[in-house]
């Protein structure tokens, strides 16, 4: 998990440990399906900051719907080198059916 930061950075130190991804490394981000897919990418949008802060592109963050102080989940591929950002609204969405059955789909 990761809070966004009025400027848009996220701390995602132990993601990026996982990937091993480096400070410098430029990054693309993309959207699919509502979540927000970065990849190292020698053109993409933003450098990887030190200590792991990422930085994302105003563009993403708009189409996403994030504001700052947003709890953000990360979930690192590093067989695919992806990391996947779940906006809020995206997670709420993702889990709703397993929440309820979790709860034997009752609604009160």
């Amino acid at each position: 998990m990761g809070r966004l930061d009025a400027g848009g950075r996220l701390t995602a130190r132990a993601s990026m440990t996982s990937l091993q991804w480096s400070p410098g490394d430029r990054i693309r981000f993309t959207i699919r399906d509502g979540l927000v897919v970065a990849a190292i990418d020698p053109c993409g949008q933003r450098d990887l900051g030190e200590n792991g802060l990422l930085r994302l592109p105003v563009a993403i963050r708009r189409a996403c719907h994030l504001r700052a102080g947003d709890q953000i989940l990360l979930a690192a591929l590093p067989a695919r080198q992806r990391l996947i950002i779940h906006p809020p609204a995206t997670l709420a969405t993702l889990t709703a059916a397993l929440h309820d059955t979790a709860t034997g789909g009752d609604r009160r």
